[in-house]
């Protein structure tokens, strides 16, 4: 998908040089089909429920999110202030994707939020927290 998406991008830009259509001379992708290539090099796989090293003060662990697939949860942990991120969350009943992960425990959490018309306020929800003890 990224290297259709630099091909997209190239074109564009050709496209708008040709036309003059952009206000950008001469008008440039956001990224090369090369930029890609040299992007996908660094990626490698890893299975959820993997403890990852970054850096020797910080692990990282994806937890299936059961939302689409291979949506995750991942949390980032200093060994001592754990944080959690994650997108929509799939159910535990659907027939088609596997189920999402019980959350690791988190000091903090990091969620995607939606709000839509059929919610009976017009501010986002707020959820509170307790502070952590020796936190203050």
């Amino acid at each position: 998908m990224l290297r259709d998406t630099a091909r997209i991008q190239e074109e564009d830009a050709r496209f708008a040089n040709r036309r003059r259509s952009s206000k950008h001379h001469p008008a440039l992708p956001l990224f090369t089909e090369r930029d890609a290539e040299r992007a996908l090099e660094m990626l490698r796989p890893v299975p959820f429920g993997t403890d990852i090293e970054i850096s020797p003060a910080l692990t990282t662990t994806i937890h299936h999110a059961g939302h689409i697939l291979g949506a995750a949860s991942i949390r980032l942990s200093d060994g001592t202030h754990p944080i959690l991120f994650s997108g929509d969350l799939g159910r535990n009943d659907d027939p088609v994707m596997r189920p999402p992960a019980t959350p690791p425990a988190a000091e903090h959490i990091v969620v995607e939020s939606t709000v839509t018309a059929d919610t009976p306020t017009k501010t986002p929800p707020t959820v509170r927290c307790p502070t952590p003890p020796g936190t203050s």
